[in-house]
């Protein structure tokens, strides 16, 4: 700010899931030392309440399919939470500081005429007004339930939605230019996906600044 700049932050999909104690993207080393003799048990009473609120958020399958999802949930949480992952999240849970500081952040942002968002605006949500579109993603990042689907807004969510930077982009130059253009944005800024650095995608409407969270071969394999 001395120097005449400023930093701004928006929401993405790992604050997010994080906010919602959902550690996968979160590489063990970052919590394993915060663990205690209480760590396994406070893990084992959050899985047995998130499979009790996932079991009924499914009751509309068939049964079979019910306890495959509720398995397979078993299974994923058991290998991305290690003993001080419930230790880590309460620094991000409601009433601290830095909890807080997430849970009030937006999606989308503009400035200059410029829109800045994670994953990119959708088609779901070209007429929802960014300040709708925010208020209702902090809602989200802000419920008490404890079971969530893993980015449960992965087709359309404007924090996670990769449609403009994948290579089998199936949303036409047009349809996002006149979206930008109804919303008077000059253009689009993102970066929730790894590409080529400074890549811009979509007739120049729309920026991509590559997130290089890839190991080198899968960078050089995904371009």
């Amino acid at each position: 700010e001395e120097a005449g700049g400023k930093v701004h932050m928006i929401m993405g999909s790992t604050d997010f899931v994080n906010l919602r104690y959902m550690l996968s993207t979160m590489p063990s080393y970052s919590y394993e030392h915060l663990a205690t003799e209480d760590s396994q048990a406070r893990l084992d009473e959050r899985l047995a309440r998130m499979l009790e609120e996932m079991w009924e958020y499914n009751e509309g399958f068939e049964m079979e399919t019910r306890k495959q999802l509720r398995r397979n949930y078993e299974r994923f949480f058991t290998k991305a939470h290690l003993p001080g992952a419930m230790e880590f999240m309460d620094y991000y849970a409601p009433g601290t500081e830095l909890g807080d500081w997430f849970r009030s952040m937006n999606t989308a942002i503009t400035i200059n005429d410029i829109l800045f968002i994670a994953g990119g605006i959708h088609p779901y949500y070209e007429d929802v007004p960014l300040d709708k579109m925010n208020a209702y993603h902090r809602a989200e990042a802000n419920k008490d339930a404890m079971f969530v689907p893993v980015m449960a807004d992965v087709n359309t969510g404007p924090y996670v939605w990769r449609g403009l930077s994948s290579v089998s982009n199936d949303v036409p130059s047009e349809k996002v230019n006149g979206m930008l253009a109804d919303g008077g944005y000059r253009m689009m800024v993102v970066g929730h996906s790894p590409s080529k650095y400074g890549e811009s995608l979509v007739r120049h409407r729309v920026v991509h600044v590559d997130c290089n969270f890839l190991a080198p071969r899968d960078q050089a394999a995904y371009n």
